[in-house]
């Protein structure tokens, strides 16, 4: 690792820590669970056991409070505590620190059936325990959630059809984007062909606009062809600085993820600012393209998301195993 990329790095290696210090939120988007998975991250890839040190404090921290009914989300804690456990940055048995608690949010999230687009974010969690413990009853239910969601999107996708003027919400292209991600984690699971009818119809009459990432999504669904051309049109009107940096370090992530990297030129493109350390209107940049209601330090928007970004693309170069990113991006 070069001084400048050492050094900009530790900088933010001490961002984050002077935040997880301070801020009293214990989510995994804004707070401490989502500082501490990166730390862990950033620990590991640095060899540094004194960031290993403070990420485990502050994980304990917030095992503590919940003790004490002063919680995060339970599933944000599940999500974390098992990726930890099961990627060997702790050591500790999930069942015993979390077992009980598996049984309270499946009982929990099942008062909600029939399932809204709402239970989307409650999904992550329950997938990588599906993935890590091969539990029938875990599959089950996400197949449940992701089939209720289904059917909610196709009324959706058919009154826009019926109706000329039906507006497309961005929050609709974003629940169906993280329905297909969902279910792409997923083996077997089979898209609705009323859903993905209605989508081709909607994108063909010009209704619903390019999207990279559902195109990449929907690319093993059929029409391969179609979704190819949606993809390379998705990417004509993308700008750096008309995206967040989850959304352009998201879809960084996907363009990774393609066959032969056929978007090589595209990947420099979008991340020729985000390494540009050296320009003095870098620390303005980025901090204009985190979301105003997001911790800037955070997992889910801010800066953690960047260096996880960053250790993902370290350990590509090298040959190492990046399964494991999929449930972070």
């Amino acid at each position: 690792m070069g001084c400048d990329v050492s050094s900009k790095i530790s900088q933010f290696v001490d961002f984050i820590l002077l935040n997880a210090c301070s801020t009293n939120y214990l989510d995994l988007n804004n707070g401490k669970l989502g500082l501490s998975l990166c730390l862990f991250e950033m620990a590991k890839r640095l060899n540094n056991d004194s960031i290993e040190n403070i990420a485990f404090e502050l994980l304990q921290g917030v095992l503590a409070l919940r003790q004490k009914k002063k919680n995060a989300k339970p599933m944000d804690i599940g999500f974390t505590l098992l990726y930890l456990i099961e990627y060997k940055f702790i050591d500790a048995d999930f069942d015993d620190l979390f077992g009980e608690d598996v049984g309270r949010l499946i009982e929990g999230i099942r008062v909600f059936a029939p399932y809204s687009e709402h239970q989307l974010v409650s999904i992550p969690f329950f997938v990588l325990l599906w993935y890590l413990k091969k539990s029938d009853c875990i599959y089950q239910l996400v197949v449940e959630i992701l089939d209720e969601v289904s059917l909610s999107l196709v009324k959706i996708f058919s009154k826009i059809q019926s109706e000329c003027f039906s507006p497309i919400s961005y929050n609709l292209i974003h629940i169906f984007r993280s329905y297909l991600s969902i279910a792409s984690l997923l083996p077997d699971y089979m898209i609705s062909p009323d859903l993905l009818t209605n989508y081709i119809a909607l994108y063909k009459r010009g209704r619903i606009p390019n999207d990279f990432s559902i195109g990449f999504l929907l690319e093993k669904q059929g029409e391969k062809d179609m979704f190819l051309i949606m993809q390379e049109k998705g990417l004509e009107n993308v700008y750096p600085n008309l995206l967040t940096l989850a959304q352009r370090i998201d879809l960084l992530y996907l363009l990774n993820q393609t066959d032969n990297r056929r978007y090589e030129e595209q990947i420099r493109f979008l991340e020729k600012d985000l390494w540009d350390w050296n320009n003095p209107f870098y620390e303005k940049k980025l901090l204009q393209s985190i979301s105003s209601n997001s911790l800037i330090a955070g997992y889910g928007s801010g800066v953690a998301r960047l260096l996880l970004y960053w250790v993902y693309k370290e350990n590509s170069r090298e040959g190492e195993d990046c399964s494991r990113f999929k449930y972070l991006f």
